[in-house]
């Protein structure tokens, strides 16, 4: 199951239309429609506002997506990430950011 069709599953049994997630979640309905149209999943922080919503964690999320394909350092990761508070999580996902931008830097 992909991150998409669990949101789907996740949306179907809460009777949530896209739109009424993104708003639940605090996201505009253009990022989530980009998402569906593209084929691409949310980013970890768009994904955890979306898991708050939900009322749950980002390890319960892919815990429950069966072929998720996350490695153990990968699960361990979303673990502490759902231990992190609002601030620390958006600081965590700015070094991410910082990280990601050097290595496209050096191809």
């Amino acid at each position: 199951m992909t991150v998409m069709e669990k949101l789907e599953e996740l949306n179907a049994a809460r009777g949530w239309s896209w739109y009424e997630m993104s708003k639940q979640a605090g996201l505009s309905e253009a990022t989530v429609y980009t998402w569906r149209r593209k084929g691409t999943s949310p980013s970890v922080a768009a994904l955890q506002k979306i898991c708050d919503a939900y009322g749950i964690t980002l390890y319960q999320f892919f815990n429950d997506v069966g072929d998720s394909g996350l490695s153990d350092v990968q699960s361990e990761v979303l673990t502490v990430w759902s231990a992190l508070d609002e601030e620390e999580r958006a600081e965590l996902a700015r070094l991410a950011d910082f990280f990601i931008k050097r290595k496209r830097n050096k191809r």
